[in-house]
């Protein structure tokens, strides 16, 4: 609790003085275009705001399979195209900053979407967050959730879509950006953050089309870099590919634009030979396009992370368990195959456990608390025939499958088996 201002001076001369009061980042004021049907040159106008203020300029276009040009003067935070199936489903967008100087700005671009708004108080971009539906879902939509945003209630949360029919509701904290006509196909929600992972923007809309949205903190401040726990294990950044998103110091993958059917699999840094494992994967939460997951959660042996730039981990005796329940392996270099069906199904939001026996190539797994084989009085779920060096691995196969490693038995949800040491 912070202390009261007579309080800090009760110690007498001597005591430190009062920290300066932290001020939130802070919305001025928008302007939008209303909803446009064809491309064009678009031009916008601010002159409400100040100059030093943030100016946060969001563009896009119809039918092109690309976002609109950058601006002159402005830095990309963020852009992105939708998965459209067809020309008629392509919306292409960019998110883009500067600081103004003066109190007026016009912007002029050639596309059918945009708006143009100012906040007070911003100097850096923090998380980027990006994700795709190839369609709408038969509930609400939701925008990315961010990972380790600031904690110091000064922060600011702008997130987005572009493509949908229509938005008719965001769900608080969050506000639907003036002018309404954002709200209609390109639209913009806000929240002021005073939490490590911020809210989820969720919000109702009019009916089903392709889109992509983004979600982008801005700080008075440079975004501090995350120092993980001593122990923790990273995931290996040389090992994650163009469409992968990190978050967490290096402890959360999620596929964020490697499209459908993306095999890469991503494994961690260090590696075990010794000692019944246990770590936990929390599924990435909330925007998860899929109810199960289509790709693999699991270990990988050295031989297969030395193969590493394409494909499932599921050869040289790696074992992937995968979102429908199947469990896949192989104990030499050719495909891996379906071993074990009907085991738990996993997908957005679910937290996977698992232990592995290096002394007998044994993977035992379980969701949410319960074990479908207990490390402690049942065999193995699988047992491979090959490999000697592990490392666990994680998979977004789908956009926005993918998940975040937990070694450390402070960060566990579920107790460790008795017959197991945790991974960290």
């Amino acid at each position: 609790m912070p202390l009261l201002f007579p309080t800090l001076f009760s110690g007498g001369a001597g005591a430190a003085p009062p920290e300066p009061a932290k001020i939130p980042v802070s919305f001025v004021d928008g302007v939008a275009l209303s909803n446009m049907t064809a491309n064009g040159v678009q031009t916008l106008t601010l002159a409400t705001h100040q100059p030093g203020d943030m100016l946060v300029a969001v563009t896009g276009n119809r039918e092109l399979n690309a976002p609109p040009a950058l601006l002159d003067g402005y830095t990309e935070a963020v852009s992105g195209v939708s998965l459209g199936a067809s020309a008629s489903g392509w919306r292409g967008f960019r998110l883009q900053t500067k600081i103004a100087t003066s109190a007026s700005e016009t912007i002029s671009w050639t596309g059918a979407y945009g708006f143009l708004i100012a906040l007070r108080g911003a100097r850096n971009v923090g998380r980027v967050g990006r994700t795709l539906w190839a369609a709408a879902p038969a509930s609400n939509w939701a925008a990315p959730q961010l990972y380790d945003l600031d904690t110091s209630g000064v922060g600011f949360l702008l997130s987005g879509l572009a493509g949908g029919e229509g938005v008719t509701s965001v769900t608080a904290p969050w506000q639907l950006l003036a002018p309404a006509s954002t709200a209609r196909r390109f639209a913009g929600f806000l929240a002021e953050n005073a939490l490590e992972r911020g809210p989820h923007a969720r919000f109702a809309a009019s009916g089903t089309w392709n889109a992509t949205f983004w979600s982008v903190e801005f700080l008075p401040f440079p975004p501090a870099e995350v120092v993980l726990p001593p122990g923790a294990w990273r995931l290996d950044a040389s090992r994650t590919q163009a469409g992968y998103a990190a978050w967490r110091g290096g402890m959360t993958v999620v596929n964020s634009s490697g499209g459908t059917d993306y095999q890469g699999f991503v494994p961690t840094g260090r590696s075990f030979s010794t000692g019944k494992r246990y770590w936990e994967v929390e599924c990435a939460g909330e925007y998860g396009a899929n109810a199960n997951y289509n790709g693999y959660m699991g270990v990988a042996s050295a031989e297969q992370v030395a193969q590493w730039g394409s494909g499932n981990a599921i050869q040289f005796g790696s074992i992937g368990w995968r979102g429908n329940g199947d469990i896949w392996s192989s104990d030499s270099s050719a495909t891996g195959s379906r071993k074990l069906l009907s085991r738990p199904t996993f997908g957005k939001g679910a937290v996977l456990m698992f232990a592995f026996d290096p002394a007998t190539r044994g993977l035992w797994i379980g969701k949410d608390g319960v074990w479908a084989n207990h490390p402690d009085t049942d065999a193995p779920t699988f047992a491979s025939k090959a490999g000697s060096v592990w490392y666990p691995a994680l998979q977004g196969r789908e956009p926005n499958e993918g998940g975040t490693l937990r070694s450390l038995a402070s960060r566990f949800s579920y107790p460790v088996p008795a017959s197991c040491i945790p991974l960290g």
